[in-house]
């Protein structure tokens, strides 16, 4: 999502601001301005562990299903 904001923060990168940057701009901020869906965790109940990866970037949940 903020990829195109980062990339303005590299060393040697051209500054310019870009309709793909104002749009990552939008995206991080309807983001922020959203609730997220947060619980308690229950400790009967098991928890998984969900994990992705790129090039650029990398993420990580801990998830438990509302049964």
């Amino acid at each position: 999502m903020a990829r195109p904001l980062t990339n303005l923060q590299k060393k040697d990168a051209l500054w310019s601001w870009t309709t793909e940057a104002q749009q990552a701009f939008q995206a991080i901020k309807r983001s922020l301005h959203s609730a997220p869906i947060l619980a308690l965790p229950d400790d009967d109940l098991p928890f998984s562990v969900v994990c992705d990866a790129s090039d650029f970037a990398i993420s990580c949940a801990l998830l438990q299903v509302d049964a």
